[in-house]
């Protein structure tokens, strides 16, 4: 890993980072990563404000030196929490209510359910992303919301997982723990380049000397 790297990273798979960021990203010499919500990959959404990709882009995007994660087949929905007067928790961290049975999913199912859920985004991934020279390894997950706890940690392990992402702010170093790794967003609307530039001096302020 040379010095000072850095890994830029999308969530969500929108079809905006292929008609806008892709082409920026070529012309400075970049990749990066994309965390996709599998199942939307398979069954487009599309719409005047929002588009997501589907295989055929993130085929031929692939092979073209971007990478491809999961984000959950099909878990970024909020649910409702108790305590919360609106849904506010993620699908993949919560327990279901299940209203036509009155009572809260229990935890034999809730655990099937992101074992179901997280196998499918991987083997999807591998099916459409193991052709040609590059062979995909599925690695790495970003946790939707940046929500995560020791089932979900389990369940990616199990699958084979190395590293997640949070959406906690701050720099990954070699100290960092693989399972809850930070990021730092660059994408919020509020952001510019003056803000984000100051945003790095102040988390690499934090650290010193870097392991």
């Amino acid at each position: 890993m040379p010095p000072n790297a850095v890994l830029l990273t999308f969530d969500d798979g929108y079809d905006s980072f292929r008609t806008i960021a892709v082409p920026r990203l070529k012309k400075y010499g970049m990749t990066a990563t994309n965390f996709l919500i599998v199942s939307f990959a398979e069954r487009p959404r599309r719409s005047a404000a929002l588009s997501y990709l589907d295989w055929q882009a993130i085929e031929n995007l692939y092979r073209e030196g971007f990478d491809f994660y999961s984000h959950t087949y099909n878990m970024h929905d909020l649910v409702m929490v108790r305590g919360c007067p609106h849904p506010c928790g993620s699908a993949l961290t919560h327990r279901l209510y299940l209203s036509d049975r009155h009572r809260m999913e229990t935890t034999q199912a809730y655990r099937r359910r992101i074992q179901e859920d997280l196998f499918a985004a991987k083997q999807a991934l591998e099916q459409h992303l193991s052709a040609g020279e590059r062979r995909h390894e599925e690695r790495f997950f970003a946790y939707p919301y940046g929500e995560t706890n020791a089932d979900v940690v389990a369940v990616l392990k199990e699958l084979g997982y190395r590293w997640m992402f949070t959406t906690r702010p701050g720099l990954v170093t070699r100290t960092s723990d693989p399972v809850r790794l930070p990021r730092i967003n660059a994408g919020a609307p509020d952001i510019t380049a003056e803000k984000l530039e100051q945003r790095l001096r102040s988390l690499a302020g934090r650290h010193p000397a870097l392991p």
